[in-house]
């Protein structure tokens, strides 16, 4: 078991004795933030930058993102987080904590969810929700995007996976949540402000669910997030979506 304190830099002597910077949190090992301390009991998922763990405080569940120190992308993460905690957010996931240990990594802690519309659609009859499930889905999802908006961000990356349900022992159940904001930009300037298009940028979000603008590559704004938004609710309505089996 290795201990990680948030709050101080790793010393040069303990620094020393990983291969590399960067070192990535383990199972069993123990998080510490400026005041409380996590252990990480399982891995509910990683990436090439980073892993999210099911941790434990004082026997209460939660979920704690790390990702390496060089590379994070978690500031942009907190800052709509911190902001939806302040504005009282219902339908996106509830920041607790966040610190850094460097020079390996930076983490933050949000609720527990349950499983993602992604792996739900996939577990009903024909891979579809009902008509009626489908307009409740719908309208939590909705709301979740209305209120990241009203946080002045914009999501860029709608997509079933992005959103959970919550969890019964929290009495959030029946209720979904959008997370993951690593591609969230502010569309807002400090004055309130809408920015100005930045023209051709590149590629942003998933291609299933991406808006016309995204694979033009142009820069986006809160009507691709509620396209892409469309494009979900069909695939969980029919199934699928027309364009699944085209390359390229």
């Amino acid at each position: 078991m290795v201990e990680f304190d948030g709050a101080h830099s790793l010393s040069s002597s303990a620094s020393q004795t990983f291969e590399d910077q960067n070192r990535l949190p383990q199972i069993d090992d123990i998080v510490k933030s400026s005041n409380r301390t996590y252990h990480l009991i399982a891995i509910l998922g990683e990436g090439g930058y980073g892993k999210v763990f099911h941790a434990v405080q004082n026997g209460k569940s939660y979920a704690l993102k790390a990702e390496k120190y060089k590379s994070s992308m978690l500031h942009i993460e907190i800052a709509v987080l911190k902001t939806a905690l302040k504005r009282g957010a219902e339908h996106i996931c509830e920041l607790h904590d966040y610190g850094a240990v460097k020079p390996d990594f930076v983490f933050m802690v949000v609720t527990l969810l349950g499983k993602d519309l992604y792996k739900l659609r996939n577990e009903q009859p024909d891979r579809h929700f009902s008509i009626s499930s489908a307009v409740r889905v719908g309208i939590h999802t909705c709301k979740a995007i209305e209120e990241l908006h009203s946080c002045a961000f914009l999501s860029r990356d709608i997509k079933p996976g992005n959103y959970a349900v919550g969890l019964e022992i929290n009495k959030q159940h029946k209720r979904f949540f959008l997370f993951d904001f690593g591609l969230a930009r502010r569309y807002l300037d400090k004055n309130g402000k809408h920015q100005k298009s930045r023209g051709e940028i590149g590629w942003r979000g998933t291609t299933r669910y991406g808006s016309l603008k995204a694979h033009q590559k142009q820069d986006l704004g809160r009507r691709d997030d509620l396209e892409s938004w469309f494009y979900c609710l069909v695939e969980i309505t029919c199934g699928m979506l027309p364009w699944r089996h085209v390359a390229g």
